[in-house]
């Protein structure tokens, strides 16, 4: 299923629930057709700030819990078929494989 890329307008910013991470995100979409990126669930997209239309990144995305804003970095959320925060793969761990909760450091 795909949705429809929303731009960001002046002040649309990404902020990590977690780490505080924050950044200007262009737009926030499942999909970037100019780059040929489909990505597995919507995605706050980061231009490349060259200054060229180079491509750019996925900063982060919402929770599909609690739909936090929470960054990819390994310390703030896990992918498994859809995107958790720290918190809720804490609170949901046992529906996890115990492989992941050992990665996860739970």
């Amino acid at each position: 299923m795909q949705t429809e890329a929303r731009p960001a307008t002046e002040d649309n910013y990404f902020v990590c629930s977690v780490c505080g991470l924050r950044e200007k995100y262009h737009v926030e979409c499942d999909s970037i057709k100019r780059f040929g990126l489909r990505f597995l669930e919507k995605v706050y997209f980061v231009k490349d700030g060259s200054g060229e239309d180079l491509g750019g990144f996925a900063v982060g995305s919402d929770c599909s819990v609690c739909r936090r804003a929470v960054c990819h970095a390994s310390e703030c959320s896990v992918f498994y078929a859809k995107r958790f925060c720290k918190a809720c793969f804490v609170q949901h761990s046992l529906q996890f494989p115990p492989q992941m909760r050992q990665a996860f450091g739970k």
